[in-house]
């Protein structure tokens, strides 16, 4: 019997729906070999790229793990961010004749376009872009246990508008990754507390025990964006070489929030 055509069309819209669902989740986990001296700070993508901060160098793969670039930058180099073409690092630079907070920016290229000096953000660990706004994290506390974080807002030019104070418990130093995906902010820390995911005015919605992402966390590339929330999840790789010395590389998965829980894809 012939299939009238509305019905037809509508078979293939679902066929072609379950297919893009099932290209969505079809993804291997990035290795990076341990070769840097300082471990991996945080990453950032397009469909094409991933763009990983290390202590004192980012670099450019593709998702096969293929070196594109590198680009040495002054320790310490924190989180980072993709807006429109460019990268934005947060720096935080220590024992230099230029101590104090800085949003490095780079082109795709990882080629270094401008370093702006941040002096109400002197420990920026993250930075994160939401609703045309910067976020950065502010570790104004250090390794000493404590139970506020303090996070600054920019604007689009980064002047300073805002300091948000943020209570998860007992945790160590300030947030170490930020990203935003579907209106929050999600934050990694080293705490029990693993992930804090917040609104735009920092209130927390939801605390988890984990994934560990502390080391790496950022929106999936739209190809593999979903229904729920999607990221990429690094966590480090270390090995020590012949002098004793440790090195570190990275191992990145894509994750999913499902369920008030995260769970590995595919």
């Amino acid at each position: 019997m012939k299939m009238p055509p509305l019905l037809l069309a509508a078979a293939f819209a679902i066929f072609a729906s379950s297919r893009l669902c099932a290209q969505e989740v079809n993804f291997t986990p990035v290795r990076i070999e341990p070769r840097f001296p300082g471990h991996c700070q945080g990453l950032c993508c397009d469909d094409e790229f991933l763009y990983i901060s290390f202590t004192s160098a980012i670099i450019k793969v593709d998702y096969q793990g293929r070196l594109i670039a590198e680009t040495a930058i002054p320790s310490h180099a924190g989180d980072l961010c993709l807006v429109e073409d460019k990268i934005y690092v947060a720096q935080a630079l220590r024992g230099t004749t230029r101590n104090g907070g800085y949003a490095v920016v780079l082109d795709k290229d990882l080629q270094i376009l401008q370093s702006i000096p941040l002096p109400r953000t002197p420990k920026p660990g993250c930075i994160a872009y939401l609703d045309g706004f910067f976020y950065l994290d502010n570790d104004a506390f250090g390794r000493e246990p404590h139970p506020i974080n303090h996070v600054h807002k920019y604007d689009r030019d980064f002047n300073f508008l805002q300091q948000y104070e943020v209570a998860i418990g007992d945790t160590k130093y300030g947030a170490q990754t930020m990203t935003a995906q579907q209106g929050s902010l999600w934050m990694g820390y080293y705490s029990q507390t693993r992930l804090v995911q917040a609104d735009p005015d920092l209130q927390v919605r939801t605390k988890l025990p984990s994934p560990n992402c502390s080391e790496g966390l950022c929106a999936a590339p739209p190809r593999l964006s979903g229904k729920n929330p999607r990221f990429l999840v690094a966590n480090n790789l270390n090995r020590k070489d012949e002098q004793e010395r440790r090195l570190f590389g990275t191992l990145i998965s894509l994750q999913e929030f499902r369920d008030g829980t995260f769970v590995i894809l595919p």
